[in-house]
């Protein structure tokens, strides 16, 4: 919940409280405004929290995340809780990368696929400059990331354990989105032919920017190139 008290430099009575351009007001019950009042105002990203007592207004930019992930289990459990969307379905979210943090590979592989084969993420990955290490993943992360931001985060020494022909280590598809300050580095084994990509065949930049984005992967048995695209 959004406590008050726990909020420093507020004091007095709360009379009204606005989250972007959402009133939560009516929300306000025992000194605070609940979670699931705050999902329902569907404010979500970097936003402003306007606190106002019976003597001064507060204002603050504070950060509404779908998800924050910490760990390996974080990550795990954020992607299980996509799996009942099912192909072609569109998820947008918020979701911060708080710490860096090492791939636990007891707790097994990401997979592939965070919205199974063709299911598209519209949100933001903020990284917050963090880094994931020795991240395990069958395929591609992600199917498509459609008009969304990640940036700010690098996954460092990933192994990418059923790379295929021409899919990208990040998605396979991306279309109007804008990537800044992401780097990749790793190995990309059991691969069919034709080299590895950052972002894999069919990709493309409709709309698109990309800004300072790295890709190191080793490409094991293929005689095939490493490159920030497949075939266009």
């Amino acid at each position: 919940a959004l406590t008050f008290s726990n909020i420093q430099g507020v004091e007095g009575t709360v009379t009204k409280v606005t989250l972007g351009t959402s009133d939560l007001t009516a929300d306000i019950a025992e000194g605070a405004v609940s979670c699931e009042a705050i999902k329902s105002s569907g404010e979500l990203g970097v936003k402003t929290l306007t606190i106002e007592t019976d003597t001064t207004i507060y204002t603050l930019e504070v950060t509404v995340a779908s998800y924050v992930i910490t760990n390996t289990a974080d990550m795990l459990a954020w992607k299980e809780s996509t799996t009942n969307y099912g192909n072609d379905n569109v998820v947008a979210q918020y979701v911060v990368v708080a710490n860096s943090f090492e791939w636990d590979s007891e707790l097994g592989s990401f997979g592939s696929y965070f919205l199974l084969a063709n299911g598209w993420f519209k949100g933001t990955i903020d990284g917050r400059g963090n880094v994931i290490d020795k991240m395990v993943t069958g395929g591609p992360m992600f199917a498509g990331l459609l008009e969304c931001v990640v940036k700010d985060i690098a996954f460092t020494n990933i192994t990418m354990t059923n790379a295929r022909s021409g899919n990208g280590v990040i998605c396979r598809w991306l279309v109007g989105a804008h990537l800044s300050n992401v780097y990749v580095s790793g190995t990309a084994v059991n691969h069919a032919s034709d080299g590895q990509y950052l972002f894999g065949t069919g990709a493309s930049t409709y709309g698109s920017t990309i800004t300072n984005c790295v890709f190191n992967v080793a490409n094991l048995a293929t005689t095939g190139s490493a490159d920030l695209f497949g075939t266009q």
